[in-house]
């Protein structure tokens, strides 16, 4: 008993002061998440050999994790799963021992792993993009309580860095004239990305280079706003879903942010692609694999270019804080976020192009909201279109689309910078028809 409750005072003192993982024996780790900031991520590993098939197995329900990361080594690139109570898991992958893995929480929680030692043994990759690669501190490295000694340890690394989940920033230690700068502790169970010179195996009594023939040195892909996927709801003309991803082959989309029209990606890039999510076909891109870091603020545009005769469907929003999944086009299913993106699949007729069967006005997204939202409507027929915002005096306070418009789907970006919270009324006036919403700024 006295032994216990001393182990429980270690362990109590550890996660007041520090967010490392916690190793309570050889088969229990635990690794205290945070969710005190818009921004959630906590960097957690699997030590140990689990249950855990896939990211999803985390947290089957999402009472605590909304997403979930991993770093593609071979594609150098991050994927993501993300999770919402209307749709459940999307885009999951499989997890692995020995795998480090970001997750996104929505409480503050222990997230702990249970389970048998094992041995893990990494094979260290360069590549010709970047290389990059995930390792957790394995329990036969126990010596190794610094970066700068690991990064001796693997011989040929020469750069570290961990996640700090308390002040949500990446920590680097860097190699410079045989020493390491920016050096920080490890413990046993700590998830790191690494940078390698040369395609090495680790830990090994028996050291081999496989080939080093690609050298780069970089810091972590994720460094700015970290991994966030996007969702984009995509039927087909009739109003139908695909079977993804058989369904996608030949179908192209492009997806940027503004400003940056030259960082064009596509569904062949990592994190990005074609899937379904609870029987509904999605597209879905990962923000952080963008090569400029994506910022709050900044406005992303997603298109299928050249799959419809009457224009490319197309959607268009303000990026906000935090790593939520974003889910853009599930309008029947999560109020808010606007139609399908309906697109041309070779068997409907021209005529079943994407028209909308009635005018009408969507709730904006997100609301509330501070200090963007979007505000999408669809209009049946060509006409002179008003869309204005009015405080709840009935005063004017914005004017945001006066002129004609084509028929079909719109949306429109508000920015309430300069405005103070409070309930505001938006309000469109096309066809005959004047019809208005409510939304509210909270600063």
């Amino acid at each position: 008993m006295k032994n216990y409750c001393v182990l429980v005072l270690i362990f109590l003192i550890v996660n007041v002061f520090s967010q490392d993982p916690v190793r309570v024996n050889n088969s229990t780790f635990v690794y205290p998440c945070l969710s005190d900031s818009a921004k959630a991520l906590n960097f957690v590993g699997l030590p140990l050999q689990t249950n855990y098939v896939n990211a999803s197995d985390f947290d089957p329900s999402g009472i605590n994790i909304n997403a979930v990361s991993k770093w593609n080594t071979e594609l150098q690139g991050w994927e993501t799963a993300g999770y919402h109570s209307a749709l459940g898991w999307g885009t999951d992958f499989s997890v692995e021992t020995g795998g480090g893995y970001i997750i996104n929480a929505v409480n503050n929680f222990d997230f702990t792993v249970t389970g048998d030692s094992v041995d893990v043994v990494y094979n260290l990759i360069t590549t010709d993009r970047t290389d990059m690669n995930m390792i957790v501190l394995p329990l036969t490295k126990s010596e190794l309580t610094s970066a700068g000694n690991i990064g001796n340890d693997i011989n040929y690394c020469n750069s570290l860095s961990k996640y700090d989940n308390v002040n949500q920033v990446w920590l680097g230690c860097t190699e410079m004239m045989s020493f390491w700068v920016g050096d920080f502790p490890t413990v046993i169970g700590t998830p790191l990305l690494i940078n390698v010179t040369g395609n090495i195996t680790w830990p090994s009594t028996v050291e081999t280079i496989l080939d080093n023939s690609v050298v780069n040195n970089n810091t972590p892909k994720s460094a700015g706003n970290g991994p966030r996927v996007v969702y984009f709801h995509v039927q087909d003309l009739a109003g139908g879903e695909f079977s993804y991803p058989e369904d996608a082959e030949g179908v192209v989309f492009d997806c940027w942010i503004s400003g940056r029209e030259s960082e064009i990606l596509g569904q062949d890039d990592v994190g990005f692609g074609f899937s379904m999510i609870d029987g509904n076909s999605v597209a879905y891109i990962n923000l952080v694999n963008f090569p400029t870091p994506w910022a709050v603020g900044d406005q992303l545009n997603f298109q299928f270019p050249n799959v419809a005769p009457q224009g490319n469907p197309v959607d268009n929003f303000i990026l906000t804080e935090g790593a939520d999944p974003i889910y853009r086009c599930f309008e029947s299913i999560i109020a808010g976020t606007g139609s399908p993106l309906q697109i041309y699949d070779g068997t409907n007729s021209i005529e079943e192009i994407n028209i909308p069967t009635s005018t009408t006005l969507q709730q904006n997204y997100p609301n509330p909201f501070n200090p963007t939202t979007t505000i999408s409507f669809s209009i049946l027929k060509d006409d002179n279109v008003k869309l204005s915002i009015y405080n709840i005096e009935g005063q004017l306070v914005k004017e945001l689309v006066n002129g004609r418009l084509d028929r079909g789907n719109h949306s429109f970006n508000f920015n309430a910078e300069s405005m103070i919270s409070g309930e505001y009324i938006y309000t469109l006036e096309a066809n005959g028809q004047k019809i208005s919403n409510k939304m509210l700024l909270v600063k």
